[in-house]
């Protein structure tokens, strides 16, 4: 039997110095964040010490008695995790961090040109979107304001242009999709070397670009943060669990690449870019990251060696209703899981879903590489593909796709894995599938399965 090996089914399957003048930090090779799991390591061995006491308390105030077996196993196993997130901890102190602060220096690269290029972008807010454009435009460090449209349904796009905005429409909705082609179409303009990105809801304000570029001779991309409390309005969608979890997710990027910088916002868009650092991290980002992409751009960019600081800025109540990840504390969780996730194990944009069991109502999306460090049972559904060709038998061989790790390698007999419950008849309307006619031809032959 002849063996063929199709790219077209490979789709669907399942630290630095600086001196005056410039920036010379390169991109070092990736190590163990031994800090970022020593903590969690700690963190987990503390949680079964704290599980352990209130089962003991309860079960004393309910039934009397001395300790019972299980509890004894819950507090002498909590120690172990926790004195392995100390050696863990201990290691990435000794070892790890004097090599990374070894050579780093106060950065001091003074922008030759403070005009910036600013992109905003919109998902139906005709009713913000013409003030946060003339209020960016008022400032004289603009060269042009840029709004990117996510298929608004209202005014959106007229009101902007009536504004002065130059608007551009991205067609593939998400959030991750749009924060892209914004910086991805803010770039090609040469007559500016600075990118300011925002959204167009008026939460913030023109007036923080000078604090921007105060902060921008010191790194090339500086990140706006919402974590102060004396600049954050009383009305702002940040509940004080978004407000708190967001500084959580901030510190556990900062504990992965300690000695790198100080970390407290991983969902603001607004950020000022140099060009040149953005030319090297838009390779490296994925626009299918949707509400958690703040979070993966932030992750990528210290990945590939660019330099972050981040800026204290002002932020206001929205005008008009929230759409994001912070339009009620359930959903904001589920993002900061995905962050979580993304940080732990990896942006691999291989999403499923989570049910209380199978074929049940989708309660959230993660990570696939992420169900089991946060122990949920995962399923998949792989079909073994076989045609005939000129009185032959042929397997089909998927290939990795070009978009992960190790892309082009031949992987098991397999056409797809199933993203989230459904039948194999869904499995064959992939788009990925879609194209090899052959196979799914011959499985409806030999199954019966009804051609779509």
């Amino acid at each position: 039997m002849r063996i063929l090996a199709e790219d077209a089914i490979a789709a669907g399957c399942a630290a630095g110095s600086a001196e005056l003048g410039r920036s010379v930090r390169q991109a070092s090779a990736p190590r163990l964040p031994l800090m970022l799991y020593g903590v969690l390591s700690a963190a987990l061995g503390f949680g079964l010490y704290t599980c352990g006491i209130v089962w003991a308390t309860v079960r004393l105030i309910v039934e009397g008695g001395s300790s019972n077996a299980l509890e004894s196993r819950l507090l002498y196993f909590s120690g172990i995790p926790v004195l392995l997130g100390a050696v863990l901890a201990a290691a990435e102190l000794v070892f790890q961090l004097p090599q990374k602060r070894a050579h780093r220096r106060v950065v001091v690269n003074p922008v030759v040109n403070p005009y910036l290029t600013v992109v905003l972008t919109a998902y139906n807010d005709e009713a913000s979107i013409g003030a946060a454009v003339s209020d960016f435009r008022s400032h004289p460090l603009v060269r042009r304001v840029l709004v990117v449209d996510n298929n608004s349904v209202d005014g959106t796009r007229e009101a902007a242009a009536l504004a002065g905005a130059t608007v551009i429409r991205e067609n593939a909705p998400g959030y991750g999709h749009c924060v892209h082609r914004s910086l991805s179409e803010a770039v090609r303009y040469t007559d500016t070397e600075l990118v300011l990105l925002c959204e167009g809801d008026m939460t913030f304000r023109a007036y923080d670009i000078d604090k921007f570029l105060a902060y921008a001779p010191h790194a090339e991309i500086v990140n706006g943060t919402r974590i102060v409390e004396q600049l954050r309005d009383r009305d702002t969608q940040l509940s004080t669990f978004i407000y708190y979890g967001n500084f959580a997710v901030g510190k556990l990027l900062e504990l992965k690449h300690i000695g790198r910088g100080t970390f407290t916002d991983v969902g603001t868009t607004y950020k000022l870019c140099r060009t040149q650092a953005l030319e090297r991290l838009l390779p490296q980002l994925d626009p299918r990251v949707d509400l958690e992409f703040n979070a993966h751009f932030l992750d990528r960019a210290l990945e590939t060696g660019i330099d972050l600081v981040e800026c204290p800025i002002t932020f206001f109540a929205r005008v008009g209703r929230s759409k994001g990840g912070n339009v009620n504390n359930a959903r904001a969780l589920k993002v900061g899981l995905r962050m979580i996730a993304g940080l732990l194990t990896g942006w691999r944009e291989e999403p499923v879903s989570i049910a209380p069991r199978y074929g049940m109502r989708e309660l959230f999306r993660i990570e696939r590489a992420a169900t089991r460090p946060f122990g949920l049972m995962a399923y998949g559904a792989h079909l073994n593909g076989f045609t005939r060709r000129k009185g032959r038998e042929h397997a089909w061989i998927a290939r990795r796709a070009k978009s992960k790790d190790g892309s082009g390698v031949e992987a098991k007999i397999e056409a797809d894995a199933q993203e989230s419950v459904s039948s194999v008849k869904a499995q064959l309307d992939q788009p990925s599938l879609s194209r090899a006619d052959a196979l799914r031809n011959d499985l409806v032959q030999r199954y019966g399965i009804a051609a779509p």
